[in-house]
This record gives C-alpha cells, sequence and structure tokens, in this order.
C-alpha cells in the first residue's frame, strides 16, 4: 500500500509536467499569432510549434519528476489526491480548525512582508551596482536568507493570530458555510493576487527587458505547474470514484506507459528533426523568453571540451574533446582535416581589397594634412537629421554631411564595442586578431597586442597621434599613441556626460599641435545607456526613444564645437565621422545593443569631410573595416591584402556604385550568463544571420521589410542557400588567418 501511494504521487506529479509542457506550448503559439512582434519564418509555425513542444518539456519533464518524487516523498503511502481532498474540505467546510486558518493566514503575511523586503533589496541591488552578474549572486545569497528568516517568522506570526483566529471562529459559528468562506478566503485571494502584481511590477524593476520577460516566461510557466499538479490530483480521484471498476487500474496503467512512450518518444525525434528547421530555431532563440533560453542552454550539456558549443542536442562542434576546434576556430589549410567543420579542408584564401586606388583631388596629393576620426557610441543611423530622422537631433553632422560624403549604408562589424573598435583601427575582424589573453572558447575583452593599428601606420608617416577615449575598456586599441588620455580625466558612466569634456580637450589639443600633423581620434560616450536628460539642453521628452534622442542632440552640440574649430586650422583635415555601432530601442524586444545583427544596431552612420571637397551621398555599402583601408589610400599606398576592408575614396571621387557589395557581421558575448554566437551578412536587399551555438537562421528583405518583421528564410530556400555558403566561404577565408596561439 505505501509503495502504491508513493508511485501515485509521482506520477501525478509527472501528468502534471506533462500537461503543462502542453499548456505552455499553446500559450506560446497564441502569444506568436496574436501578440508577437516579429512573426515566425512563413510556413513554418507548425515547426515553431513542435520546437516550443520539445523545449517546454525538456524544462518540464525532469521539473515535474522531481516534484512527484517530493510529493511522493512527503506524503508517503497517502495519495496526493487524498491529501488534496482534506485540504478542500478544510476550505470549503465551516467546521474549520482555527489552527489551519491562523497558519495559513501566517504564511500569507510573511510571504507578503518577505517579497516586499525582495522588491526593496532587488531594485537597490539593480539600480545601485553597475556590474549586474556581481549584484544577481549576491541577490541570490539574500533570497536565501529571507526564505530561512521566513520559516522561523511563520512560527512567530502563527503564535500571534491563533487567539484572534480564535476568536473569529465564535463569531462565525452561527454563519451558513458560504459566508464563512467568504470571509476569509475572498481576503486571502485578494492577498496572494497583490502578491503576484507585487512582482510582477516591482521585484524586477531593475532588470532589462528581455531579461524580464525569461523571468516571466517562467514565473508563469512555474505557476501553471503548480496549479495543474492539484487539478490533476482532484481529476483523478474523481475518476477513480465514478469509475469504480477493476479495469480502471488497469487502464491507468496502460495510460502511464503510453505517455512514457509518447513524450520522450516525442523528445527524441523533435531533438532529431529540429535541425532542419533553422528559421523556427532562429525564431525561438531570438523571439521566445523561455524556449529560446532552453536552446542556449542545450548545447552546454554536450560541451565536453568546454568551448561553448556541443557535440549534440544541436551544437554544431566539430570535435566536441578539442577545444581549439569550433565553427568560429581556426582553419589550418591542407592539413587533411576540416578544423571548424564548415567546408571542408581549405586553401589559403586570403582577404583582399578588391578595388585599385583613384587618383587623389589636388587638395590631398602633398599628403600635408590632418586625420580626425570622431565616433559615436551607440548611434543608430536613423536617427540623424541628416539620415531621414523627423527630428532635428544633429544640426551640426548635418552641416559637415552636407558638405562631405554621406554613406547612407554604413555598417558595423559587431554588436557592441569590443568587437566594433578593434576592427576600425586594425581594419581585421576580431576573431582574427592575435591578443594577449585568448583562452577558449571566446573573444570578449580580448587585447589587440602584436597587430599593426591605424596610429601606429600614421606614426611611421610622421603624424603626431592622439587617442581621447572615455572608459578603461577602451585600452583594448590602447597602442600606437603619442597622447592617450581621458578628456579632463573625467571617466564615463552610464549616469554622468563627458561630450564637454572631450570636446574641449580636443580643441586644446588642436591649438597645441596645429603645427604638426596630426590623427586625433575622440570617442564620445554619451548615446551609451542608460539615457540622462541635460539642464539647459533641448529635450524631446521623458520616454526612453526621447532621451536617447536627447543624448545625440547633446553630443551633437560639443561635436559641432570642436569640428568648427578644427574647420579654422590652416592645414587641411579629413574628417571621419561614425558610431562603433547602434542602438536597439525596443525592437524585437531587445533594449540596447549586443543581441542581434538588426537594422538598428548595425546601420551607423558614416560620414567623410576635408575643405572643399565635392559633396556626395553614396548608396553603396560600406563597413568600418573600411577605415583603415581608406586611410592607407590618402596616403598614397596600395591596398594591403591583410585588411578585410576597402578603400572607400572611389565611392566618394568617382561615384563609383556596388549595393549588392557583402558586408560581414560577427557577434561572441556572455549575456545574463548566456553564451551567445553569432555571424551574420547584410548584401544588396538581404539580410541574413546565423546562429552558431543553435544552427537556427534569419533572412530578411530590408528593402520591403524594413523593421525585419517577417523572416524568410523558409520561404525563400534558393537565397537563403546562396547566402549561406557566401556567409561559410568568408568565415573560412578569416578562419585560415586566425592566431593558432
Amino acid at each position: 500500500q505505501k509503495l502504491a501511494g508513493f508511485f501515485a504521487n509521482w506520477w501525478t506529479g509527472f501528468y502534471s509536467g506533462v500537461v503543462s509542457a502542453f499548456v505552455v506550448s499553446l500559450l506560446e503559439i497564441l502569444r506568436v499569432i496574436f501578440f508577437a512582434e516579429a512573426k515566425p519564418p512563413q510556413g513554418a509555425l507548425g515547426e515553431y510549434f513542435i520546437l516550443s513542444l520539445f523545449g517546454a518539456f525538456f524544462a518540464f519533464i525532469p521539473l515535474s519528476i522531481l516534484l512527484g518524487l517530493g510529493v511522493a516523498f512527503l506524503f508517503g503511502s497517502i495519495p496526493l489526491e487524498d491529501r488534496l481532498s482534506e485540504v478542500k474540505r478544510k476550505f470549503c467546510s465551516q467546521s474549520q480548525n482555527s489552527r489551519f486558518i491562523a497558519l495559513v493566514f501566517s504564511v500569507l503575511v510573511v510571504v507578503f512582508v518577505m517579497l516586499r523586503v525582495h522588491g526593496i533589496v532587488t531594485h537597490k541591488m539593480f539600480t545601485g551596482f553597475r556590474n549586474q552578474e556581481l549584484a544577481a549572486r549576491v541577490l541570490n545569497l539574500i533570497e536565501y536568507g529571507l526564505l530561512l528568516f521566513s520559516v522561523l517568522l511563520i512560527f512567530i506570526v502563527n503564535r500571534v493570530f491563533s487567539p484572534f483566529i480564535n476568536l473569529f471562529g465564535k463569531f462565525t459559528s452561527r454563519m451558513p458555510g458560504w459566508g464563512f468562506n467568504l470571509l476569509w478566503l475572498l481576503p486571502s485571494a485578494a492577498l496572494l493576487f497583490y502578491l503576484a502584481y507585487d512582482i510582477l511590477s516591482d521585484s524586477f524593476v531593475g532588470l532589462e527587458a528581455e531579461m524580464r520577460n525569461a523571468v516571466y516566461a517562467g514565473m508563469a510557466a512555474l505557476a501553471a505547474l503548480c496549479i495543474l499538479i492539484p487539478l490533476l490530483a482532484l481529476l483523478t480521484r474523481s475518476l477513480r470514484l465514478r469509475l469504480k471498476t477493476t479495469n480502471v487500474e488497469r487502464t491507468v496503467r496502460i495510460v502511464r506507459l503510453l505517455v512514457i512512450v509518447h513524450v520522450f518518444g516525442l523528445m527524441l525525434i523533435t531533438s532529431l528533426l529540429i535541425s532542419s528547421s533553422r528559421g523556427a530555431i532562429g525564431y525561438a532563440v531570438n523571439d521566445s523568453p523561455l524556449i529560446g533560453r532552453l536552446l542556449l542552454l542545450m548545447p552546454a550539456y554536450s560541451d565536453f571540451d568546454k568551448d561553448r558549443y556541443g557535440s549534440f542536442a544541436n551544437g554544431l562542434d566539430p570535435d566536441g574533446f578539442d577545444h581549439w576546434r569550433s565553427p568560429v576556430g581556426p582553419e589550418i589549410p591542407g592539413n587533411g582535416v576540416d578544423d571548424n567543420g564548415i567546408l571542408g579542408d581549405a586553401e589559403n584564401l586570403p582577404l583582399k581589397s578588391e578595388w585599385a586606388d583613384v587618383e587623389l583631388p589636388e587638395e590631398l596629393k602633398n599628403g600635408d594634412f590632418n586625420v580626425v576620426l570622431l565616433t559615436f557610441d551607440a548611434l543608430r543611423a536613423d536617427h540623424l537629421s541628416c539620415y531621414g530622422y523627423k527630428r532635428k537631433t544633429s544640426a551640426n553632422l548635418d552641416r559637415y554631411a552636407a558638405k562631405g560624403a554621406l554613406f547612407e549604408r554604413a555598417y558595423s562589424v559587431g554588436t557592441g564595442t569590443m568587437i566594433s573598435i578593434p576592427t576600425i583601427f586594425t581594419g581585421k575582424y576580431v576573431s582574427e586578431l592575435q591578443c594577449d589573453n585568448l583562452e577558449k572558447g571566446g573573444i570578449d575583452h580580448r587585447i589587440v597586442a602584436a597587430e599593426n593599428t591605424v596610429q601606429e601606420y600614421l606614426r611611421s608617416k610622421g603624424y603626431f597621434t592622439i587617442g581621447l577615449y572615455n572608459v578603461g575598456y577602451m585600452n583594448i586599441v590602447n597602442q600606437g599613441w603619442d597622447l592617450w588620455k581621458i578628456p579632463g580625466g573625467k571617466n564615463a558612466t552610464v549616469k554622468n556626460d563627458t561630450s564637454k569634456e572631450t570636446a574641449d580637450e580636443g580643441i586644446e589639443l588642436i591649438e597645441k599641435y596645429s603645427d604638426r600633423k596630426f590623427f586625433m581620434w575622440l570617442h564620445f560616450y554619451d548615446p551609451h545607456d542608460q539615457y540622462i536628460s541635460h539642464k539647459g539642453v533641448k529635450s524631446f521628452g521623458g520616454g526612453k526613444t526621447d532621451l536617447y534622442d536627447g543624448e545625440i542632440f547633446y553630443s551633437d552640440i560639443y561635436a559641432g564645437k570642436f569640428l568648427d574649430r578644427l574647420e579654422q586650422l590652416e592645414r587641411p583635415t579629413v574628417v571621419f565621422i561614425s558610431a562603433d555601432h547602434g542602438e536597439s530601442l525596443g525592437e524585437h524586444g531587445i533594449p540596447f545593443h549586443n543581441l542581434n545583427f538588426y537594422q538598428g544596431i548595425v546601420h551607423v552612420p558614416m560620414i567623410v569631410y576635408y575643405r572643399g571637397m565635392k559633396p556626395a551621398r553614396v548608396k553603396s555599402s560600406v563597413s568600418l573595416l573600411d577605415f583603415y583601408p581608406t586611410v592607407r589610400a590618402l596616403m598614397g599606398d596600395a591596398p594591403d591584402s591583410e585588411l578585410g576592408g576597402r578603400s572607400m575614396l572611389p565611392y566618394m571621387f568617382e561615384g563609383r556604385e556596388d549595393q549588392d557589395r557583402a558586408v560581414f557581421h560577427e557577434a561572441q558575448f556572455i549575456q545574463y550568463n548566456l553564451y551567445y554566437s553569432k555571424r551574420g551578412m547584410t548584401k544588396g536587399k538581404y539580410r541574413f544571420f546565423w546562429d552558431v551555438l543553435t544552427d537556427g537562421e534569419e533572412l530578411y528583405d530590408i528593402s520591403t521589410d524594413p523593421k525585419e518583421k517577417v523572416n524568410i528564410v523558409s520561404a525563400l530556400p534558393g537565397a537563403a542557400e546562396s547566402l549561406r555558403q557566401e556567409l561559410y566561404r568568408h568565415m573560412e577565408s578569416v578562419a585560415v588567418n586566425m592566431p593558432l596561439a
């Protein structure tokens, strides 16, 4: 009998896990159909449902088994449905035990107090600590402490409540049953709803939108599981009471066996099939808070060599026991091994500049000119008025754009500073660079070491090199500068502004070194989140986009002052104006940059100007990689085959167009303790992404779908295959140039 009760409780937990998986999957499909900003790939809704079901099973089957075992351990030989029936009787009967009611109220009050404390602490931790990962770990320790303290507090509060509950029982002894139930069940329900509201509205206020969505999805799923356990248990009891036949137990055993076979069979079959549904995987990773996180976690279970790429469960690791072999790792030509698992054993295909240089204008032929680079952090091109934005955010940049060359389709290589800035100054993809902290599995915070930077190249040409940066991690490009400093000694943070100090320091150095040819880089950090308002400066409003536009407006004022002073120099200056990357303002549920190659994140401004040049508006695609080759061309040097970009001078001076040029993107980073690894390209009207961890893909026609709402990778298999192969060839050409150690 005890064994029968144990298994009855175990199966209750298991059933609830299975049903929860179906419920979560159905809710996910309804969310996609009615509420999702971006739609799944055309013709892939069925595949996405299977993927959601697989992900839900992956999450809830182990959890339901643990819950079932826990229930079985707690209740032993008494089936859960019998326990719940007794609880139901107590809740719905006037013959209440005062101790039971006191315990219920005690638990509710303590949970309420603890959640209020938790909400306050969470807000303080995530708004007061810049390192949110550390804040999350500290918060976990605090939560365990609150949990232990709450257990003790329940006993104390229970003792306090008991006398009042006894009086309550005497007062209500003559009331009808329904009146008694209303008197204490309704306040209890109201308190529970308030607790749920408190959690959702306050406890996660410090988290970014993407993390909140993931937390909410997980909470909703767990709530469904907790609700389904008692419901299924009570339904099972009702079924047994109504069907008092000897065949019931046999039927139950058969159903249990079928559930096991179908659930685990479905999990096995789906795990083999989902690799062919690249579009559905890509959609899930980017747009599903719960299923996407599960897909990103799955390769870790087979990451035996700790390179962050799994060997199965949709992992793409070519060798699960060699951490130097990965899909984004180096390829050694001619060794008979497909080191990165992409296109076989590669031949050495070095990257080359594709066009010969053009003749320089007379003003630049003698080589006696300054070179200045202005970059703005997290500045998306479509929020500058010279790129057609509805607000006048960039009056000063507009003036110089009108006198110079404005590139309508300029793109960053990476989605964050740590990838984009090194590519500007080396002309190479970050994955090609030799770094002094090259470690297993990634390129986050890698330092450029034995590379020839553009500032070193210009210094060899007699230039005095000046680098003005705002944040410490810009040390990734700290070599080759004659003067390398933080303007005014003021480090940029997310809660201050530094544009004035940057411009003032730049103007002071212009005047100090005006007798020498110089190369100067100024980085304006203020458009980076978090956004603040500025006293005495025009405000666009208090919303997130309004504040972001205000940061651009503020930075533009001081950039204009610097450019105007530069214009007064006797020696001409070639000025490049761009950004390390763009920014997402909530599109696709992304509240900032880093997470993908969508238009707002990779489309950056590119303006080139010198006094007396002929204005131009260029429609061809260019990359931040093109800065170094363009500087070489200005110096009159031939293209360097080791550089990944090409000179922009033919676009500017000869009016050449190449709108079908492929521009490539790469990203590897850790966000919320999840590892992301993506490669992508923009070519003509298409943008194509590949998630290297999960093999998911996205394809958008940015000419007809500029907001990238409809993933057409399944609808256009021919175009997808062509772009896929071109991306693979590019990755292979980069892989053969990667350092081996």
